[in-house]
């Protein structure tokens, strides 16, 4: 590795990792001429190239044979998995250490995997309680079915190229809001400065509404051209193919079949390319590259001599494919609309309604939520594993949701957006820091706590998980479990009686819970909401967690007494 070093710290959403790479900035020696970076996983196989290590959070550590495979083109590219003591306390000066090791050919890389993270090699070290048999099944039967589907090529196109929407799905949300204010109708006269101020938002948007309403009509508004080139644009990258010509070839085909294209006016129906086809659109994205990437792989291209450059000779490589698949696709719409009536994208929609209606019931909600707390309980991203399944129809139904809006219809969804978290375990993880703080006395729980409380605040919950930590206990799981299931079905039932609002805006997920439940949903119950359940999980979390510290002050009495009697010895 060269003097100077970019170290790349990679977890699912980039913010964990963010947090510590800037603590280990400070911990560097003044020869070490190191360069952090945190990124999310999602963006690895575009950069990966510019690395000279990478260090896998433990959250992701189940990616490591894909961190690896991406790796391997680059031989110099060394791989490191974070000490989870470490990560979870931030405590940047072990990491640098480990490091250091790793820099300098030390053969003790997986001592300090062991001596780090406390293992003490006893006689008893080797026997296995049954958590950890546990975490051993889970690892070698379910994981792997996990990463099968999490990492099933198109799949994880569709998640990663959805993923790439939301600065842009942020700035319409953002747009609805100002457009279209969340104020109770009853308010009519301004009383009080607070409702003076409503009316005057209310009628300033009003009288503005076509200016600020472009940038919702510019992204939300025709989300599915957005699904379309991000989707096609992932996929063909995974093939190591050329992405930008791929992406104007599949928004070519998608524009043809879509329906949108009004030949008495020569313009585009804006309404056609909204949230109700965005399934078309990942579906022509995907047939798209492939059949470009069949025709390349039998070379059925157009060839050009050697001394043209591979920028020029690019957008030939797709010329023969992007023809037949224009034509092919121009015939499937054709025939579609004389045999139903409705062309592939309005079939598509169609076909895609059910699944939507059937995977936003509550007991679908439910299982995913419990899905993802178990495999959170045995130290897996949960929403990353997960994701593959939830992104497309939590980005749907968000979408549409947020034309309802602009039409002044109801919302027709409520498993939209970040709705599962922000009434699910992001509440649940605050009360378990907040019994610590005030009724618990284990030092270990209380240092851990004082460091995840910040981060936990901003839904940053990895310092608790791997700190407490929750990984394979039980005393967290069982609270962790009931929340959730209590949370997520209140807030559901509420939606549903039409009590609280539902999600329609996408926000940053580390905006803190109560403040991201008002912004999304427009609605301020759902802040008192948000707060009740809080209280309510106080009671079912306290059991569990003073449990779980009585058992810590035990172990920290014993250790104690066991340091004293070697020191007397000594």
């Amino acid at each position: 590795m060269k003097d100077k070093k970019t170290i790349l710290l990679i977890c699912a959403a980039g913010a964990s990792t963010s947090l510590l790479a800037q603590k280990m900035k400070k911990g560097l020696h003044e020869d070490e001429q190191w360069i952090f970076e945190a990124k999310p996983i999602s963006e690895l196989p575009l950069v990966v190239a510019k690395y000279d290590m990478i260090l896998i959070a433990p959250q992701i550590g189940y990616d490591r044979r894909k961190i690896e495979e991406l790796a391997a083109p680059y031989e110099d590219i060394k791989i490191l998995d974070i000490n989870p003591d470490a990560f979870a306390s931030g405590k940047a000066d072990a990491i640098l250490d480990q490091i250091r090791l790793a820099v300098n050919g030390a053969a003790g890389c997986a001592t300090l995997k062991n001596d780090e993270r406390g293992i003490e090699m006893s006689e008893t070290a080797g026997k296995k309680t049954f958590m950890d048999k546990m975490s051993d099944w889970m690892q070698k039967y379910i994981v792997p079915i996990g990463m099968k589907i999490s990492n099933q090529r198109h799949l994880a196109s569709i998640r990663d190229g959805l993923t790439v929407l939301i600065p842009a799905t942020i700035i319409g949300g953002i747009a609805i809001l100002i457009a279209v204010p969340p104020i109770p109708a009853t308010i009519t006269e301004p009383s009080n400065f607070f409702y003076a101020f409503l009316l005057a938002w209310k009628a300033f948007a009003a009288a503005n509404a076509s200016v600020l309403m472009i940038p919702y009509y510019m992204t939300i508004g025709i989300i599915a051209v957005y699904v379309v080139c991000g989707v096609s644009y992932t996929l063909a990258k995974s093939y190591k193919m050329d992405g930008i010509n791929n992406m104007i070839a599949s928004l070519l085909v998608y524009l043809c079949v879509s329906g949108a294209v009004d030949l008495e006016t020569t313009s585009l129906k804006i309404g056609k390319l909204g949230a109700a086809y965005m399934f078309s659109a990942m579906l022509v994205a995907i047939i798209t590259v492939e059949i470009t990437h069949f025709f390349e792989k039998r070379h059925i291209v157009i060839k050009l001599p050697d001394s043209v450059p591979p920028n020029v000779a690019a957008p030939f490589n797709v010329l023969l494919p992007l023809g037949f698949t224009v034509i092919l696709m121009l015939l499937v719409d054709a025939g579609l609309t004389a045999w139903t009536g409705a062309g592939f994208a309005s079939l598509v929609y169609t076909i895609f309604q059910p699944l939507m209606r059937a995977t936003g019931s509550l007991p679908s909600v439910l299982l995913i939520n419990i899905l993802m707390t178990t495999f959170w309980f045995f130290g897996i991203h949960g929403a990353n594993m997960l994701s593959v399944v939830t992104t497309p129809i939590t980005t749907a139904a968000l979408a549409a949701n947020a034309e309802a809006v602009v039409n002044g219809e109801t919302l027709p969804y409520i498993y939209a957006g970040a709705m599962n978290s922000v009434f699910g375990n992001w509440i649940t993880y605050n009360v378990i820091l907040l019994v610590i703080f005030l009724w618990c006395k284990s030092n270990q729980a209380r240092s851990i706590a004082k460091v995840a409380i910040v981060p936990s605040l901003f839904n940053i919950n990895e310092p608790s998980i791997f700190g407490l930590p929750t990984v394979l206990n039980v005393y967290t799981y069982i609270p962790l479990l009931l929340c959730g299931i209590i949370n997520t079905t209140v807030y559901y039932l509420c939606a549903a009686a039409n009590i609280v609002g539902r999600f329609y805006i996408t926000l940053p997920f580390t905006v803190p819970g109560p403040l991201q439940a008002f912004l999304a949903t427009g609605d301020a119950k759902t802040i008192i909401l948000w707060a009740l359940l809080f209280v309510v999980d106080i009671p079912i979390v306290y059991p569990f967690i003073k449990t779980y510290d009585k058992q810590l002050v035990e172990q920290e009495k014993e250790n104690a007494e066991k340091q004293e009697a070697e020191n007397q010895a000594a």
